[in-house]
């Protein structure tokens, strides 16, 4: 039997064409081939960025503050929906709180953590540091079929981020300092503001 690694070139071409999710957790847990992962492009049927949650094609990443210091009692959440349809992001309690990123397949109720980060006191922080993973330092632009942002938060995305949209979608209460770059001839094939 050969086990000859792949080579360069031939690893570029097998982590071209796996799905996106299985790409970021190799490239997470195996930083090696980090570098490999970026040089490709990054294909992506379906991204939703919503209030502490992105969604890419059919795997939702999400992320809270959970408190920690509770005896014989699991973590649990304290941030996120308040009275009034008001979202919250930062909460006071720095004391023993971690921000909990954690990953489900859409069609499975099982739900498992990915990452524990402590908790500093700046949430969106947390969240622009999963963004830079997901979608920083990339060789080429992340090629996205529907782009949808719901999230009521101002959305910070890597300084160097390259993407190529076909169908973007934004709520009316989206606050975002998202901007878009030099447009092209015709930038969207289709632009949606619900």
């Amino acid at each position: 039997m050969n086990n000859k690694p792949l080579t360069y070139d031939s690893l570029k071409t097998v982590i071209q064409y796996m799905d996106p999710n299985t790409r970021l957790l190799l490239s997470s847990r195996i930083p090696s081939i980090r570098s490999v992962e970026r040089a490709v492009p990054l294909k992506i049927e379906k991204l939703l960025i919503g209030n502490h949650y992105i969604k890419v094609n059919k795997t939702l990443y999400n992320y809270g503050i959970f408190k920690t210091d509770c005896k014989n009692k699991p973590p649990y959440k304290i941030n996120g929906h308040a009275a009034k349809d008001r979202f919250v992001c930062d909460v006071n309690e720095l004391l023993s709180s971690e921000i909990h990123v954690t990953k489900r397949e859409i069609n499975s109720s099982a739900s498992y953590v990915i990452e524990r980060i402590k908790y500093t006191g700046n949430f969106h922080k947390a969240e622009e540091s999963l963004r830079e993973f997901m979608f920083g330092k990339r060789q080429h632009a992340v090629r996205v079929d529907d782009f949808d942002i719901i999230q009521r938060c101002p959305i910070q995305m890597p300084c160097d981020l390259k993407i190529r949209i076909k169908t973007l979608s934004l709520t009316d209460n989206v606050a975002s300092n998202l901007e878009v770059g030099k447009p092209a001839a015709n930038p969207f094939q289709s632009f949606l503001k619900m």
